[in-house]
């Protein structure tokens, strides 16, 4: 079956998706790798899994998240995580960051989700924790390289599911996304600052 998706409009079934995959799997702890978007959390809040975080320069973090590590603190906290989100936009920093060794720190048995960039993932690195059971299963919306090859192994993994690059499609976000839009329109013609302005220097 090719591995393709040609229609590239508006994802009309992700409101009635509910739940993909394993059940079984229930996770207690969840790693959000936020490392460079401060104020970014996206896991929801009230009772249900813990939920932890790493960013590069603060530990500060809302109610529902328990802990806030440091950057340097990813291998620790992957430890000890059911459930690992990449949501990192690519840096150099960030390149390449979830490798063999990332992998090999992570909980057995964990989950890996990524919604970022794909290039954050070392893909051989991926597929080879994958294989070897480290880690359990993974959800990729971004994948290195992107289109992924239709001769990749992620097509064939039963514990692999590929989206295209499609996370941000559902939901609220073009509503909000509009609402920061118009909003900085009424900043730039009154001369005040913008919101969500992205830092060069940074490179995000």
């Amino acid at each position: 079956m090719p591995h393709r998706w040609p229609n590239s409009g508006a994802l009309s079934t992700m409101p009635e998706l509910h739940h993909v995959g394993v059940q079984a799997v229930i996770p207690k702890i969840i790693l959000a790798a936020f490392l460079f978007l401060p104020g970014l959390f996206a896991l929801g809040a009230g009772p249900g899994p813990e939920a932890i975080a790493t960013r590069n320069s603060s530990r500060s973090g809302p109610d529902f998240v328990s802990y806030v590590g440091l950057s340097d603190e990813l291998h620790t906290l992957a430890g000890r995580a059911d459930v690992v989100v990449n949501a990192l936009p690519l840096t150099p920093e960030t390149t390449g960051l979830f490798d063999k060794a990332f992998f090999a720190a992570v909980k057995p048995g964990a989950l890996f989700v990524s919604v970022g960039r794909g290039k954050s993932t070392v893909t051989a690195d991926l597929i080879a924790a994958l294989e070897s059971g480290r880690v359990y299963g993974a959800g990729l919306d971004v994948t290195d390289p992107e289109p992924l090859p239709e001769q990749s192994p992620l097509w064939r993994m039963p514990n692999v599911i590929v989206t295209p690059h499609s996370s941000a499609a559902g939901g609220d976000s073009l509503r909000r996304g509009a609402i920061i839009a118009a909003e900085n329109l009424r900043r730039y013609v009154a001369g005040e600052a913008l919101l969500n302005t992205v830092n060069m220097q940074a490179g995000y």
